[in-house]
C-alpha cells in the first residue's frame, strides 16, 4: 500500500516505557548471572533468565507503536502483533476517558480487558490519550480495539468523516 493512500499515519514510542523494560531486563538479567555463578544454574536461576528473556522481548517489540487509517481500515502494529479493524465494522470511536485507573495505568503493551461488559484489545504507552473502537457484531468476542496516539481528537475525526 502506498503512502498516498493513508488517511493517517502516526508512529509513537515512550522513552519511558522502554527505559523500564531495559532495566528490568537488565535486573533479572544481573540476578541469574548472580544467581548462577553463586550456586549453579538451578531452577530459580532459570526462572530469573525467563524473565530477563521476557523483558527483552517487551523491550523489542513494544518500541513502537504505528497506526495505519485508510479508507477501508484501522491497522495497529505493535512489534510482531498487529491488529486490523475494517471501516465497515466500526460502530463509534471516540476519546477512550472513562476507564479506572487500575486498568489505564495498568501497564503499557498489548492487553486484554472487560471495560462496561465489552472484550477489549488495548495498544498502550501509558503517557498518551487513548482513543476506542467499538466495533458492530455481536458474534465477536472482542468488542473494542482502543489504542494511544498523540492525536486523539484527529484520528477521532478522520474515522467518523470515513464512516459517513
Amino acid at each position: 500500500m502506498s503512502e498516498e493512500n493513508y488517511l493517517y499515519k502516526e508512529k509513537i514510542q515512550s522513552n519511558s516505557t522502554l527505559l523500564l523494560f531495559v532495566v528490568l531486563t537488565i535486573v533479572f538479567l544481573i540476578s541469574g548471572l548472580w544467581r548462577m555463578i553463586t550456586y549453579s544454574l538451578d531452577s530459580f536461576a532459570m526462572v530469573l533468565f525467563f524473565f530477563a528473556a521476557f523483558f527483552l522481548f517487551y523491550s523489542i517489540n513494544y518500541r513502537t507503536l504505528i497506526i495505519t487509517i485508510t479508507a477501508d481500515t484501522v491497522l495497529l502494529r505493535f512489534g510482531v502483533f498487529k491488529w486490523e479493524t475494517p471501516m465497515q465494522e466500526i460502530m463509534i470511536c471516540e476519546l477512550d476517558d472513562k476507564l479506572p485507573n487500575a486498568k489505564k495505568y495498568g501497564g503499557a503493551g498489548i492487553h486484554f480487558m472487560f471495560i462496561e461488559q465489552r472484550y477489549r484489545v488495548s495498544f498502550n504507552f501509558l503517557e498518551h490519550d487513548r482513543v476506542v473502537i467499538r466495533q458492530k457484531g455481536d458474534q465477536k468476542r472482542v468488542k473494542d480495539v482502543s489504542f494511544s496516539t498523540q492525536n486523539a481528537n484527529e484520528i477521532i475525526r478522520i474515522i467518523k468523516e470515513s464512516l459517513g
